[in-house]
């Protein structure tokens, strides 16, 4: 595993197409993949073009069931439809950093913004996301998830 710096930017609001799902999170390595090819198959017939790379945003529920929307960045809000469903990414401050790996460590990386955010008098605000650089194909020591999750502070800032 190798974990970038840790960053901060300003995001945009982000019209989105996803697949939602609530499912158990031992179920997400066999859902995830197929919800991305299916939105993008479903893109492509409709003639939409996303305009990034894919990503994942997770909630974690109560006993073991995780609330998952999987799909793409659009320039412009998307219809739904029976498969894809529209959606956005929010904007505002997130804390970013680049995860090497395979995706069994990522949680690591996870916790390490979490831990810098609360370090800086800071904490999440909404669900973060995962964006997907490199597909999970190949050595998996090369692949490349951008970690982003949104914050606030929680303590006010220092006047000078």
């Amino acid at each position: 595993m190798h974990t970038a710096l840790i960053e901060t930017r300003t995001l945009e609001a982000q019209p989105t197409a996803v697949r939602r799902a609530v499912l158990e999170s031992t179920r997400l390595t066999d859902w995830l993949p197929t919800a991305l090819v299916e939105v993008a198959e479903a893109l492509r017939v409709r003639g939409d073009m996303p305009n990034g790379f894919p990503f994942a945003r997770y909630q974690t529920m109560p006993k073991g069931v995780v609330a998952v929307e999987a799909g793409f960045p659009m320039p412009t809000p998307v219809l739904t439809d029976g498969l894809v469903q529209a959606s956005s990414l929010p904007a505002g401050p997130v804390a970013v950093t680049m995860y090497v790996g395979q995706y069994d460590g990522i949680g690591t990386a996870h916790d390490l913004v979490r831990d810098w955010l609360r370090q800086r008098g800071a904490r999440p605000d909404t669900e973060g996301w995962e964006v997907y650089h490199h597909p999970p194909t190949g050595d998996p020591d090369n692949w490349r998830t951008e970690i982003v999750q949104p914050y606030r502070l929680t303590t006010p800032a220092i006047r000078r």
